[in-house]
């Protein structure tokens, strides 16, 4: 199996790079670190090759076993991105067959169908949300 290559922004700057790198170290997956800058445009065309939302962190690897993001159960990595699977569905996003395939297998997942019939049987508005600007 190939090594994992998480791609990540400056330790420095870069809260959702922690998220990803806390998330790989937590996991136990054997993974190899690359810090990558927006500002060198080498780096940014490396980047939007492996991630074209231009976004990091990024997790490179390819024999995760899904359908999960770590393999044939959902872990905490998965429910860091079931809320975007969500939107998702809300936004009716076009996504690739491996996002779409993901997304409903997350949509499809007992614990976010729980999720999604309790939201529905609340109200469409929240008062204390609804403030004019």
């Amino acid at each position: 199996m190939a090594k994992a290559i998480l791609s990540i922004a400056s330790k420095n700057y870069g809260s959702w790079s922690l998220r990803g790198w806390l998330l790989c170290k937590m996991s136990g997956l054997d993974f190899e670190e690359r810090q990558v800058s927006a500002d060198d445009p080498s780096t940014r065309a490396e980047l939007l090759l492996l991630s074209p939302s231009f976004l990091v962190p990024c997790l490179t690897h390819d024999a995760y076993g899904g359908p999960y993001l770590f393999g044939q159960r959902a872990c905490a990595a998965d429910a860091m991105y079931a809320p975007v699977c969500s939107r998702f569905v809300t936004y009716d996003v076009a996504l690739d067959d491996d996002a779409a395939g993901y997304s409903r297998t997350m949509m499809d997942y007992p614990y976010m169908q729980e999720w999604t019939a309790a939201a529905k049987l609340e109200p469409d508005e929240l008062e204390e949300l609804d403030v004019e600007f």
